[in-house]
Order: C-alpha cells, then structure tokens, then sequence
C-alpha cells in the first residue's frame, strides 16, 4: 500500500465508481425481496377481506338463529314451570315448586298438584278468592254468587272460545300431550359390594341386606349439566298423557293417581287402568321403582308467534346416594328456515358463500401451481413448498365452513320434514286435538313426531355447535393478516418469543396448580361441590387466580386447614407465578416492541400500496407479479432453482428481462431489495457486544494512567531537586568544585533540616496548612499537564486511526473489485449456459419439425446471427 500522503480520497473515488458502475445484488436476494412483498401485500389485502368475511358470517349466524327470540319463548315457560308449579298448598299458597321434589311421594304431589293443573288449562283462570271478596263488596250474602264465565269468546279476533285445549301461557300450544319415560338400570345380587372375608357367595351379607342391587349407569353425583340432561338413552317405560276434548286434566290427573299406586283398587275406581306399563306387570308396581335411575316429564310446544317448536322436559335423576336431582331442560327449533323472506338474512348468506368460493379457489389455484412445476414426489413438493402453519389454518377454516354449510343444510332439510310431519298430524285430527276413537293410531304418530322433533333439535344444536367453531378459524385468520405487518405482529410475535420461557415456566406453575388442586379434592371433596373431583377442583382454582371464590364454604368445613390451603394458593400461585408469568409476557413484549417501533405503521403500508396502485394505473410501473412471472418464465418454471441463483442483477438487466418496467421502479426495487437483506442479517445490538471493546478501553486507559504517573514523578523528582551555583567556582578546578559543591550542598540540607524540625515544632498547625494548599497547587499542575499529554496523545491516535481506515478502505476496495469481476465471469458463463441450452431446445424442435416435412438436418447454431453480440456485463458493486 502506499504512503498516507500518497492515498486517494475515498468519497471521490466512490462518486467516480458510483458514475462508471453499475449497482447489483445476487438474483436470490432479490427474488427473496419481491416474494415477500407480494406475500405482505396479499396477507395485508386479506386483512379486510377476513374481517368482512367475519362480519358476514356474524350477520348470517345472529339473524338465521334469532337466539333474542328463542330465549323469550324458552325462559317465559322455564320460569312459569319453576315458580309456578306447586304444591304443598296452604291455603292458596304452594309452599314447594319442582326444585323441593327430594321423594317419591313428593314427585306425584307434584304432577298432580303442580304441573298438570299449570300446563293443562281447562278454564279462564282468576284471581284468588275473587268469589268471597265479590260477595263482601256487592253484598250477595242473600242470594248466592254467580260463578263467572269459564271460557270467553273474543269475537273480534277469534271464532272459538278461549282458552283452548292445549293453550300454555297464552301463546304457545301443546302438541299432542305429555310424555312420561324413564331410564331403568339393570338389578342383581352379583352388583352389590359386600366386604371380601363375606366368602364368596355373600348369603350372609344378601340376607341382611334383603334385595338386589340396581347401580346406574349413568351415575350423578353433581347437579346435572346441560349435555347431560339433553340427551336421554334408552328411554323405558314411556306413558303418554294425550290431549282430548272429552278427557283432558281430569284424566290426566287419574292417569297420574294409577302410575302412582300401580292401578290398585280399580274395583272402587269403576274404571280401567290407565297405565299401560302398570297392566304388564305381575305382580303390579307403580311406575316408579328403585330402578330408575332418571325420568322426564316432556312435552313439544309450537309458539306461532315466532314459528318456534320448543321441547320442554323436566328431569329428575335418582342419584344412588338417595338424592333427586331436578334440571329443566329447554331445546328449540324453527318451523321452517324459509317460511319468512329475510332479505338481510340472504343477503349476508350468499356473500358468505361467494367468499368461501373465493378462498377456495385461490387455495386451490396455488395447490395446481406448486403441483406443475413440482421437480419431486408430489407430496414432498406439497410439504416443502406449500405446506405451512397458515395455509394448514386456511385449510382447516375451509373444512369448518364446510362443516357449517353442511349442518345448516341438513337442519334445513329436518325442519322442512318436521314441518311436514307437524301438518299430517293436524290433518289426522283434522286441526283439533287427540280424538277419542283412534287414541293409537294418534298415539304412533305423536310418537313419530316426537322423535323426528328430537332429531331436529339435535341437528339442531350441532349447527349451532359448528357456528362457535368457526369464529375461532375466522381469529387464526385475522392473526395471519396481523404478521404481514410488524405492528399488528406484536402478540403473536411476543408469545412467540416467549413460548420457550412460558413452557418451562408453565411446568412450574401447573406443578403448584395440580399440587393444590390435589389438596383441595382431599380437604373439601366431601363437603364442597366445587372440589367434588379433579376436574372441578382445578376449575374452581383457576377462577380462584382471578379473584372468584367462595371462602364461606370451606370455612365451615375446616377453618384451619382451609386458611393454611387459602394463604398458600394466594401467595404461591396468584402473587408470586401469576406475576412472574405477566413478567415474562411483558419483557419479551418490550423487546418486540423496541424492535417493532422503526417498522412502518399500518397507515404508511396502506399508502405505499395506495401509491402502487396508482403508478400501475398511470403506467408509472409494472406490479410485482409481472416482475416475478418474468424470472418464472425465464427460468423455464424452474421456481426452486431460479431463487437459490446468485446471478448478479442490475438496473439494465431488470429492463431488459421485465417488459415495460421503468428504470426507477428497477433502481427502487434493487436498492430496496439490499437495504431489506442488511437489515434482516445485521446481527442487533445487545448490551453484551459492549463487553470486549469496553475492556480494550480499560486497558488503553490504563497504559495511559500509568505513564502519566511516571511522567509526573520524574517532573516532580526534577523540580524538587535544588540547583548548584557555579559563579563561585568558575576559575577552580573541577574536582574541588565537586567536593565543595556537596559539602555546601550537605551543610545546606542539614541547615534545611534544622530549620524544617524547629519549624515543625513550632508551627504545626501552620504547616499542615501549607501542605494542604501544596497539594492543591501541584494537583492542579498535573492536572494540566496530563490534559496536554492526554490530548497529544489522542491526536496522534485519531492519526493513526484515519491511516487504518484509510487502508482497509484500499484493501476492501480491491477486494470487492476482484469480486465483481468474478461475479461478471460467472454471469457470463450462466449466461453462456442458458444460451447454449436454448439453442438445444430449439434444434430438439426444429429437428422433430423436419421429421415430420421433409427430414432436413440443420446444425446447432444455425439460428444464431453471426452479428449478433452479447452485450457486455458492467462491473457489479454491492
């Protein structure tokens, strides 16, 4: 290298290069750079479409289910039947309802008293003892009072008289009658648990204990959920209470006295029994036994209003415990989906479809274009190039859908049979109610009914079931959109970086969870229903670290092992890990945020797409896909080996190779290209990476101290040292100068000595000042001089510094030159490649076309012009 003086200036020698060259950056970096892109592009294009897709088939779901409609009609007869069935009456008050059935006698009490007369209105209900209070205000104790009118006909808007037979609430109507069934568990000796040692026949232990054992099958320890209410296996032992004009509550409530007592005493009754399944049995049972296990009181409703069926069941289930469980449990249907014209409901329906279509055929687009240009297996291009966590999301949320498609269709199809079914029913009766010859033939289709009406609800509920799914495939969706762009990225991207820290953490925490969990099944299991089992008990602790919970209970169960279990819970899992884990949150949420905030805001990406799109209409630029297809077709479909080429591109080869592409779109695009791939390979700074050059810092600081130490010393040394005087020795000889000079100078130290001591003697305090103020002066001298030393020095070091720079500059420079021409020969040769290949394919073809004419040959070349030349490559700077 040459001499300092002697080295050119960089910056010219840039700006002469920058003029003479030509900037380029590797084909890979390049094509990494338009694909993500175009992948942001059309993730952040997907962000309104998802949210009008969520938006559509939010509409479609509310308006189809109606569920504000279906709750007024299902809570208007659950809370008539839980306050106003009762009995137990005092006077006219019933002091139970159906919740205080804990026997037996107490259910039948219940039927008789409560329900039947609820549901079954036979006349125009009054107030409470009208009749007496009518009398004391008239004055009618002379002559008795005229009962009031049991039904009334409202001429204005109705030809029968009101209420009508199957009438319930006023609005909704009865279908058909009541039903009665049961599950009935199986009985034997064998079923019973008796201690080992009884021997292995157990006689004694079967003897004293007098009768079989009869366990569930499906046990109840808890109060019953909603799922388990709704379904009903193996029904047995089904009564039917039939709506008739003749025999309506009073039958009924005979039919509900013979089930009772099993159809006894039907001599005195001087009728026939009305329990079917009492008359099969030898010898006669009531209806319930110890076998049951669970029964339901049911019946179907039609509210004409909405056009809803509505299935009512109220069920009781005889836990082994002894204790009767009581649960009503509602299900609804429409009559039919298309019985009203909801153009709002169609409207958000069919553009719902369209954009499911959409997403399919965009999905399947992509699938057909990674199968063509697959160079393997066609499964291990699917998994290499296609398959991905958002695409397998996409693929997912298309199933849902269809899943919903699906069960909407066959709900569609069910309640249009049931409609059906509904209508050949009212015409057998011909539009009244159950008649009294042909009380079986009724009886079959009501039970047909009943069923296809069971069916529907299921269907039903599934529908409904498959509606919540959906919406969460819609939340994965909106989240793909949100990673196109680094702001919206935050969330996912910080429970991304913190999954590994929230991994080994949640082993922690769900240790101390299950631990206490445990604790509280074996402490309050007994007792508390909520810590009943493990399930339970780690959902009640969960709303616990939120702030739910119900200390009442456990302290009555034991107060001191209670706060012990209490206080732990709090400290170990709510204050402690609940908080180390929103700190893990939040600290990897500052890191993605820091790394977030120089990122563009979903404002500025929506103007640069905005201003894209306006060049592409002012045919300002070309879009990326034609830049990307360009390479495609080159590259001769061959995507895989097209983006891993190092080829150098630059501004003239871009317009060259992409049609009517501009050449400041070409320079955008490469430089942006660049700056993309530095930023995304520069490692970041961490405070760590100060470690080293602090140290070589310390250590150059420290040479520095050290010899501006010893400098002073040898100053101090000089200044303190006392000058010898030469006039008087000027015309002697210079030994005895010598010898005299260190007699005076030891005269002179003892006199100094002398006169220090009695100084110090004297003035003490005095010189302890002076020492003082000696060591101001001198720190303040070499304070100066070592800020003249320092800054000597530091000008010498940046000299030094700027020489280094200016030959690693030299060097890098002729590097990167011996570089780009490497790069220009491989581009070349690449070049010398395709055109070799080209004219190979081209012979291949005019060869087969000879084949087919006259059979000439031609050569290889032949096709090429002799003047045509291959334009010279620029050197390539990175």
């Amino acid at each position: 290298m040459a001499a300092d003086s002697s080295q050119p200036d960089i910056h010219a020698t840039k700006s002469v290069a920058a003029e003479t060259e030509e900037f380029s950056v590797p084909q890979t970096v390049y094509l990494k750079y338009i694909r993500q892109q175009l992948d942001d592009e059309i993730a952040c294009m997907e962000l309104p479409f998802t949210v009008l897709l969520l938006f559509s088939f939010s509409m479609f779901a509310i308006l189809s289910l109606s569920q504000g409609r279906v709750y007024s009609v299902e809570q208007a007869i659950h809370e008539d039947i839980a306050q106003n069935s009762n009995f137990a009456f005092s006077g006219n008050m019933g002091e139970k309802n159906y919740d205080d059935v804990h026997s037996y006698p107490d259910f039948w009490s219940w039927v008789r008293l409560g329900f039947l007369p609820l549901v079954v209105q036979s006349s125009w209900a009054y107030s409470e003892s009208r009749a007496a209070d009518v009398s004391n205000v008239f004055d009618l104790s002379t002559s008795p009072a005229v009962e009031p009118s049991s039904s009334w006909a409202f001429g204005s808007y109705s030809s029968n008289a009101l209420p009508l037979h199957g009438d319930y609430i006023h609005y909704n109507r009865i279908i058909g009658g009541i039903r009665f069934r049961q599950q009935v568990s199986e009985m034997s000796d064998g079923l019973c648990r008796f201690p080992p040692g009884a021997g292995p026949s157990n006689d004694v232990w079967q003897r004293w204990y007098g009768k079989p054992c009869m366990p569930s099958y499906e046990p109840i320890s808890f109060e019953p959920d909603a799922d388990v209410s709704e379904n009903f296996a193996k029904p047995e032992r089904e009564e039917w209470m039939l709506l008739s004009t003749t025999h309506s509550l009073d039958r009924m409530i005979a039919q509900a006295v013979d089930m009772e007592d099993g159809c006894a005493q039907m001599n005195a009754k001087n009728r026939t029994c009305y329990c079917k399944w009492c008359q099969t049995q030898d010898p006669p049972s009531p209806w319930i036994t110890d076998r049951t296990q669970r029964l339901e009181v049911g019946m179907a409703s039609y509210n004409a209003e909405y056009g809803l069926l509505t299935m009512t069941g109220v069920n009781y289930f005889f836990a082994r415990g002894g204790r009767l469980r009581s649960r009503i449990q509602m299900s609804s249907t429409w009559i039919n989906f298309s019985m009203e014209f909801d153009f709002a409901l169609l409207f958000f329906e069919m553009i719902w479809i369209l954009m499911l279509l959409y997403i399919v055929l965009t999905e399947g687009k992509e699938v057909i274009s990674v199968l063509i240009h697959a160079e393997t297996k066609w499964y291990v291009a699917l998994q290499n190039d296609y398959l991905g966590f958002w695409n397998i999301v996409d693929w997912i949320s298309i199933l849902v859908a269809c899943v919903v498609a699906a069960a909407y269709g066959n709900l569609w199809w069910q309640t249009w049979y049931t409609h059906d079914e509904l209508g050949a029913l009212l015409d057998f009766t011909g539009g009244h109610e159950a008649p009294d010859a042909g009380r079986e033939d009724y009886s079959e289709k009501i039970i047909q009914f009943y069923r296809l009406l069971e069916d529907t609800i299921n269907a039903e509920r599934f529908y409904r079931l498959s509606l919540c799914i959906y919406p969460m495939m819609m939340m994965l969706r909106l989240f793909k959109s949100f990673a196109a762009q680094p702001r919206l990225a935050v969330v996912t991207e910080t429970l991304q970086e913190a999954s590994q820290d929230m991994l080994h953490f949640g082993i922690v925490l769900f240790s101390v969870l299950l631990t206490l969990c445990l604790d509280a099944v074996l402490l309050f299991g007994r007792d508390i229903e909520d810590f009943g089992n493990f399930g339970r008990a780690l959902h009640s602790c969960f709303r616990l670290m939120f702030g739910d919970w119900d200390w009442k209970p456990m302290e009555k169960v034991n107060r001191f092992a209670a706060n012990v279990w209490f206080i732990l819970t709090l400290v170990f899992v709510v204050i402690i890990l609940l908080n180390m884990l929103l700190a893990i949150i939040m600290d990897n949420y500052m890191n993605v945020k820091k790394r977030s905030a120089s990122s563009e805001s979903l404002g500025k990406q929506m103007q640069e797409m905005w201003r894209r799109r306006q060049m592409n209409k002012n045919k300002e630029r070309v879009t990326l896909n034609v830049i990307w297809d360009a390479f495609v077709e080159e590259s001769g479909g061959q995507v895989k080996h097209m983006c891993q080429s190092n080829r150098a591109i630059t501004e003239d080869f871009l317009m060259e190779l992409v049609p009517d592409i501009p050449s400041s779109q070409a320079h955008r695009t490469i430089h942006k290209s660049w700056r993309d791939h530095q930023r995304a390979h520069t490692k970041p700074f961490v405070i760590e990476d100060a470690g080293e050059p602090l140290s070589r810092l310390e250590a150059v600081t420290r040479t520095i101290r050290n010899g501006l130490f010893f400098a002073f010393d040898r100053f101090h040394f000089a200044d303190t040292r006392p000058a010898p005087s030469w006039d008087s020795t000027s015309s002697e000889s210079l030994d005895a100068a010598r010898v005299r000079l260190v007699e005076e100078q030891h005269g002179a130290e003892q006199e100094a000595l002398l006169e220090f001591t009695e100084a110090f003697r004297l003035k003490e305090q005095q010189a302890v000042k002076t020492v003082i103020e000696l060591v101001d002066n001198e720190t303040a001298r070499l304070s100066s001089e070592a800020a003249a030393t320092l800054a000597g020095i530091l000008q010498g070091v940046d000299v030094r510094q700027a020489t280094i720079e200016s030959r690693c500059a030299h060097m890098s420079l002729s590097v990167h030159e011996m570089y780009q021409k490497m790069m220009n020969l491989q581009s070349r040769a690449t070049m010398l490649v395709g055109c070799l290949q080209k004219a190979i394919h081209q012979k291949r073809l005019k060869q087969e076309a000879e084949a087919t004419s006259t059979g000439r040959r031609r050569g290889l070349f032949d096709g090429c012009s002799p003047e045509v030349r291959e334009a010279p490559i620029p050197i390539v700077r990175r």
